[in-house]
């Protein structure tokens, strides 16, 4: 995944960026919630915000994470 930070949605924030303004390490939790209408998954942590993610019709497999189904041809 890659996060834009500027206007200019090329600009993307990399590791590198991290290191300069001094973040060396990410430390927080994760929530992955799966039901009938898709996946859910929150990122937070500490000191540096929180990233959500809504993935419609999408079905992950527990007992195989790598075979996670693909959602249908949509945004």
């Amino acid at each position: 995944m890659t996060l834009s930070c500027a206007p200019d949605p090329r600009q993307q924030l990399g590791s590198g960026d991290l290191m300069r303004m001094g973040i060396t390490a990410l430390g927080g939790e994760v929530l992955i919630r799966q039901n009938a209408d898709g996946v859910h998954a929150e990122l937070n942590t500490a000191g540096t915000g929180s990233l959500e993610l809504q993935w419609p019709d999408a079905r992950i497999d527990v007992i195989d994470p790598n075979a996670c189904s693909t959602a249908p041809p949509r945004p």
